[in-house]
């Protein structure tokens, strides 16, 4: 496991220098018009990673953490929470499709108590050499070509859902993995923030580290998160798999996700 922290702060020259000597590698900013603001990239437990937090900190620069794990990490974990790496056109009819698609969905922090219809798209969706893709403004469901499905994650129990195109009419080719089977994840201290208008709570999105682990031992071969996580508009669960699903996806080589191994 690799924790890297990418820093963007106010530029000036001295300060470039200041961190080079830490041994950082630093970007300053482009010629003018660019905004004045520099970035350096560490990884936690780097000889200058200590002085460079307490730096950026002095210096009001703002922080983005990111974790790479290994393939045996990944492999050998008996459940990772998934994420989309490949995103593409939005879902249909782009002003109302929240009301057509799900039930009780929260105008102001973006939760729902689920999904009441199918999800509409457009035919001409560019999946690229992926087996995967995400809309945007949909961070917690997939989409599959349906032939990948039907080989390699059917076979493990995994559900499919009916997609539609643009006009109401089932779309051929593409299927929507089925997630509707809810645990719930040891958030341990973890804060939440209750939404003023629905009530329910989110969490913000884990970003450091291992993520939280689902209580008791299920046995889903997919299933997602009870709690809510993002901010502002934006609210999603965590959709997390089982090790088989993870072996079948890495071992034919489907592309469109990547995964993050739970404590």
């Amino acid at each position: 496991m690799r924790v890297k922290y990418r820093y963007v702060f106010p530029w000036t020259e001295a300060r470039g220098a200041e961190l080079r000597t830490l041994g950082l590698q630093v970007e300053p900013p482009g010629p003018p018009p660019a905004i004045p603001v520099g970035v350096c990239s560490l990884e936690e437990g780097h000889a200058g990673w200590s002085n460079a937090s307490q730096l950026m900190r002095a210096w009001g620069g703002s922080p983005s953490v990111s974790t790479e794990f290994s393939l045996e990490e990944i492999l050998t974990a008996k459940y990772c929470v998934m994420r989309g790496a490949h995103f593409n056109g939005y879902p249909q009819p782009e002003d109302s499709y929240a009301d057509n698609t799900y039930v009780g969905k929260c105008p102001e922090c973006g939760t729902s108590e689920g999904q009441k219809a199918p999800f509409r798209i457009r035919k001409s969706l560019k999946w690229g050499r992926n087996d995967f893709l995400q809309l945007f403004w949909v961070v917690d469901e997939y989409f599959m070509k349906d032939d990948a499905f039907e080989s390699f994650l059917a076979p493990l129990g995994v559900r499919g859902m009916m997609v539609e195109a643009s006009n109401g009419q089932p779309l051929s080719g593409v299927v929507q993995l089925k997630v509707s089977d809810r645990v719930e994840l040891d958030m341990g201290d973890a804060p939440g923030k209750v939404c003023a208008v629905c009530c329910r709570t989110r969490y913000s999105s884990h970003v450091r580290g291992f993520r939280p682990r689902p209580r008791g031992q299920p046995d889903f071969p997919v299933f997602r998160s009870s709690q809510f996580f993002g901010s502002g508009g934006k609210a999603f669960n965590e959709i997390v798999v089982r090790q088989e699903v993870v072996a079948a996806i890495k071992g034919a080589g489907l592309r469109g996700v990547e995964f993050f191994p739970c404590a």
